[in-house]
């Protein structure tokens, strides 16, 4: 599942960065991309702990595998899971009765929605955790120099 979010007030960014050289502004961009990617992660584990069946909360596979990655090549970040949560999918979207080729079944799965609900509740929050990330890498880089 591939969510893009666009920052809407571009300009308030380019005046914000415009007297910091190339490197500077990448870096300030990335700090506010990786504050928002960790909103996201973190609002996805607490549905998630919330949803689960057990209110005692669990420790698995699914809860451990949220991962942030900022991108190399160009400016923007992705969320989502590492191999230990190649199952996400089924736990967020759900699943329909499944049966063998010999007939056994297998159950299913209801969905319940922990990181969709987290993308959706979070975008606009998302938005201005990037720009306040960028203000505070902006500052932090004055302060140094």
């Amino acid at each position: 599942m591939e969510v893009q979010t666009t920052l809407i007030d571009l300009d308030r960014v380019y005046k914000a960065i415009e007297n910091l050289n190339d490197f500077q502004k990448d870096k300030a961009v990335q700090q506010g991309l990786k504050d928002a990617t960790g909103l996201f992660i973190n609002a996805g584990r607490q549905n998630l702990r919330d949803r689960m069946k057990s209110k005692k909360g669990d420790s698995g596979d699914l809860l451990k595998s949220f991962r942030s990655k900022l991108k190399r090549s160009s400016l923007g970040a992705i969320a989502g899971f590492n191999q230990l949560g190649m199952h996400a999918h089924l736990i967020d979207l759900g699943t329909q009765e499944r049966t063998t080729k010999s007939g056994a079944n297998r159950g299913k799965v209801e969905g319940n929605s922990f990181w969709k609900d987290a993308i959706e509740s979070n975008e606009t929050a998302a938005i201005d955790k990037v720009y306040s990330g960028i203000e505070r890498a902006i500052t932090n880089l004055i302060n140094k120099g």
